[in-house]
């Protein structure tokens, strides 16, 4: 299993910057995730050597903020996650990459300023209506990333106490096992998982289910997973220890994990990967 660091969470510098500034400390796997918008970032990553990448949802960061939603029934926010999906399939392809990975859709469309936070209450979509949309979309860009030879790794998503007490009920699709189970077994087999652990980790105390069956039912399908922790109540991000929940319930043939830290210093990073090899029995160069 190969360890990439996200650069997700940094908001301080160009994307093509963090890498040079990773690779120049020996952090070779990087997975590219947000950050800031830069001009002309495909022929920069082009020129990039002796570095593995992964590109993953909001990347390449668009010029425009928008939030990524296939399950919307806002034909402008469809039209704009549609057109941003294909463009990111089109960048791993042409980077001869094999994956690219994006969050399941949402029953609601928040605005980017309430991303990550309690949302304002929205109307929220019929549930099994919206999942059947999502799968139905999911598998007509599973054919156009299989032209590609990509394959396409769906996230699960996180849902707090806040934002189920807000809404009254769930507004995140894949947030539990029956959305997840049904999202896999109506899609193709160019569609695998990519499951957050630290998602789980909340979801499952705001919805009372056991991550531990989730993993092993789900096992079949997970291709990688993102790796950090938290107090359960919120996505933190922290960093991991030996005493992590997820370790043991991990499938150690899975093709890779990211590490999804706040705390982006070389120092920091290189500890965390140091911590993910010895739990995880591997080598990671």
């Amino acid at each position: 299993m190969r360890i990439y660091t996200s650069t997700g969470l940094n908001k301080k510098i160009s994307t093509s910057k963090l890498i040079k500034k990773l690779s120049k400390n020996n952090i070779k796997n990087i997975e590219l995730s947000s950050g800031l918008y830069e001009k002309n970032i495909f022929k920069k990553l082009k020129k990039v050597t002796n570095v593995n990448l992964l590109l993953h949802n909001y990347f390449p960061v668009p010029r425009n903020p928008f939030i990524i939603n296939l399950a919307s029934n806002d034909k402008k926010v469809f039209g704009q996650t549609l057109k941003h999906i294909k463009k990111a399939i089109i960048y791993t392809s042409n980077l001869n990459l094999k994956y690219f990975s994006f969050h399941a859709g949402f029953l609601v469309d928040p605005n980017v300023k309430d991303f990550g936070k309690t949302l304002p209450k929205q109307i929220v979509n019929n549930r099994k209506t919206t999942l059947e949309l999502f799968i139905k979309r999911l598998n007509i860009i599973s054919k156009y990333a299989k032209k590609k030879e990509v394959m396409l790794l769906i996230e699960n998503n996180v849902i707090t106490k806040k934002n189920l007490d807000r809404f009254n009920k769930n507004p995140f699709l894949m947030t539990k096992l029956n959305d997840t189970k049904k999202i896999m077994t109506h899609t193709d087999e160019n569609v695998r998982l990519l499951i957050d652990v630290a998602h789980l980790k909340v979801s499952s105390k705001t919805l009372n289910f056991d991550p531990i069956k989730y993993l092993s039912k789900m096992n079949k399908w997970i291709e990688a997973y993102h790796l950090s922790d938290n107090n359960g109540k919120a996505d933190e991000n922290k960093n991991l220890n030996s005493k992590s929940w997820f370790w043991k319930y991990l499938n150690k043939d899975a093709k890779y994990c990211t590490l999804e830290l706040r705390d982006l210093r070389i120092k920091n990073i290189k500890s965390q990967i140091k911590l993910c090899e010895k739990k995880l029995k591997i080598n990671d160069n």
